[in-house]
């Protein structure tokens, strides 16, 4: 019998060991290439090229949206990188109908060939204009509109349920399988808690669709944790707001994040700075939140988890010497593969067509995945 066990015993690791180890996903790297800077006023068919909230790759060329919230529309650009010298030509501009006073915020090219556009809403508006999820075509007419579960949608006066004003549906990004789209509120519902600041955590929601043929379907829904917010060491008295501002999908259950956020010194000097981080996200030991109204209410679920791969921060240095430093920083998207390996990431930021800001872009190397 001790030998019978001992055998047993083997067998049982020996089967144990055959079993197949999950490799660990390849760290992601994001390296610096180029910058630039549009000038003031540049048009597109006499449309001045601002306030670009998302990018997304058609193939051949760039789409870059624009929150105008009068004339919205998108452009499309190509890029050219010569060394470190990179260059944004607008070959059009394409106005989006039905969709002034939206407040359009996601950009992402669907897999049957529409274009599928995210929208914040605002709840001052009488009626509220809610958070909507678009579909247009190729020369910007509206489609259709997706649904949107109801816990997103703003309800009571003044809202007490949904998407806090301003802080909406600001990212949209589509699995490389073309089988989900993923869209995000760029701060907490007003029924799961506080916003995110420096001294406390807020929870942003990440809403999955599933894509059968060119429907839509939500399917899951994560929780991205935000914050807290760290003020700036050598600022007075002062306002730190950030949020999640775009999405990347990688594959699988992982994707890049853009958090975005100002800080603004309310005495002193009245300084203000803009930063922005970019994190690796796992959604695989995530909770699945769909069914939980209140996440405050509950506490069965576990977020999403997110390492921080690149502080932009660090790249300042390297800006183009017209302007060194960053700016409003609110759109990401995954380009094409590059001559020397990895694939192009392209940054940009919403200028909100003020003239003490800029369109700016940021052009790194994505390899890892």
């Amino acid at each position: 019998m001790r030998q019978t066990g001992v055998v047993l015993v083997l067998t049982l690791l020996a089967s144990s060991c055959r079993r197949p180890v999950e490799p660990l996903p390849p760290p992601l790297e994001i390296s610096f290439l180029a910058s630039t800077i549009l000038p003031q006023s540049t048009e597109a068919e006499s449309l001045e090229i601002g306030g670009i909230s998302a990018l997304a790759y058609d193939s051949t060329h760039w789409l870059a949206l624009s929150d105008a919230r009068v004339s919205t529309r998108f452009y499309e650009i190509d890029l050219a990188l010569d060394g470190s010298n990179l260059r944004v030509t607008a070959r059009r501009a394409v106005a989006l109908a039905n969709a002034d006073a939206l407040d359009t915020e996601g950009l992402v090219k669907a897999p049957w060939g529409g274009l599928l556009v995210s929208t914040e809403g605002d709840a001052d508006k009488e009626p509220a204009l809610q958070p909507r999820l678009l579909e247009f075509d190729s020369e910007g007419a509206l489609l259709r509109s997706f649904e949107v579960p109801e816990k997103f949608l703003f309800s009571g006066t003044p809202p007490n349920r949904g998407i806090r004003d301003n802080l909406g549906f600001e990212s949209l990004a589509l699995s490389p399988d073309a089988k989900r789209v993923f869209l995000a509120a760029e701060g907490t519902l007003s029924q799961d808690g506080p916003v995110a600041g420096v001294d406390t955590v807020g929870f942003s929601r990440i809403l999955v669709y599933d894509v059968a043929g060119s429907e839509l379907s939500p399917a899951q829904e994560y929780v991205y944790p935000l914050g807290p917010f760290v003020p700036a060491p050598d600022y007075m008295e002062q306002e730190v707001t950030g949020g999640l501002v775009e999405l990347v999908s990688l594959g699988v259950d992982r994707l890049l994040a853009l958090e975005r956020l100002f800080l603004r010194e309310l005495s002193g000097e009245k300084r203000d700075r803009n930063q922005a981080r970019i994190f690796s996200v796992s959604l695989s030991s995530a909770t699945d939140v769909r069914g939980i109204e209140s996440l405050g209410a509950s506490a069965d679920w576990r977020p999403v988890t997110k390492e921080l791969v690149l502080d932009l921060d660090d790249v300042v240095e390297k800006l183009t010497p017209e302007y060194p430093r960053l700016d409003n920083i609110e759109a990401m998207a995954l380009g094409p593969e590059l001559p020397e390996g990895g694939r192009a990431l392209l940054l940009a930021s919403d200028d909100n067509f003020q003239a003490k800001q800029r369109t700016q872009f940021l052009l790194f190397r994505l390899t890892g995945f």
